[in-house]
């Protein structure tokens, strides 16, 4: 015979997040868009500057969680749904910074504004040590400032440069690929969704673009969405321009520098 008992609940807890922090890898998705991109499932150090004295946190590989001190958190008895619903909570700022303690992603320093939970994604850069080249090949090399615009900038390692690699591997198939150089400028561009050359073909077409920032230096981590565009040098001389054509070959490192130089030389954008 069934027995049906009535549970007695004598409370129930109540705790919502303020925000989550999503950390991802920005190399790990083929439109280059967060929404596509990995989570980092590795653990990361965050360094909080700026946060609510009350402010409590979870890290995880891949996120961390926040929240605040609820203004209830135990509710006695069963909980109704409107006493279940996510409250109308008070924005407020964090601000700090990421890394990765063995160095295989770059740091990066973030200011946010949290606290209506809809999350938020921080993407973080493979570093040279962080990146290898595989079937696809790759791009490598030290990006450095030019003194031919502005004198104070000669020979200044671009510290946190992003770089972009567009491949055209159809009419209808450009792919696209990111690096971000270490704080002395070097990078390692990994082309790991490259496929092998159509019969006939001796290489694909590619369109370099860079973006930096001239004030950037080693020793502080730069936000990349903070960064600006650059002209480059083209490897076979002529003038900088925004853009600089190259011929990629996969399975191949191809190590990039400006004519006459051993480094990639950049000028900030005029």
């Amino acid at each position: 015979m069934l027995v049906l008992r009535r549970v007695n609940i004598k409370e129930t807890p109540v705790l919502h997040a303020s925000n989550l922090l999503r950390w991802l890898d920005g190399t790990s998705a083929p439109d280059l868009l967060p929404a596509s991109m990995a989570r980092i499932e590795r653990p990361l150090q965050v360094d909080f500057s700026a946060r609510p004295r009350d402010l409590q946190w979870l890290h995880k590989p891949g996120y961390t969680a926040l929240w605040r001190k609820p203004t209830v958190d135990i509710v006695v008895g069963e909980a109704t749904q409107a006493q279940r619903a996510r409250p109308v909570l008070p924005s407020f700022r964090v601000a700090g910074q990421v890394s990765d303690p063995h160095g295989i992603y770059h740091p990066r320093p973030f200011d946010l504004t949290l606290g209506e939970g809809g999350g938020h994604a921080l993407v973080l850069y493979p570093s040279p040590l962080g990146t290898r080249f595989g079937t696809g090949g790759g791009v490598l090399g030290a990006v450095q400032f030019d003194g031919g615009l502005d004198p104070a900038l000669a020979d200044r390692p671009a510290a946190w440069a992003l770089l972009e690699l567009a491949v055209t591997v159809s009419a209808t198939d450009v792919r696209r690929f990111r690096a971000q150089a270490d704080g002395q400028g070097d990078f390692r561009l990994s082309l790991w969704r490259l496929p092998p050359l159509p019969q006939g073909s001796t290489a694909y077409a590619a369109q370099l673009t860079l973006s930096a920032a001239a004030t950037a230096t080693a020793a502080i981590p730069i936000d990349p969405d903070d960064l600006g565009p650059a002209v480059l040098g083209p490897p076979g001389g002529g003038d900088f321009s925004p853009a600089v054509p190259l011929a990629i070959v996969p399975g191949e490192s191809l190590r990039l520098s400006t004519s006459g130089r051993r480094v990639l030389a950049i000028r900030p954008a005029p």
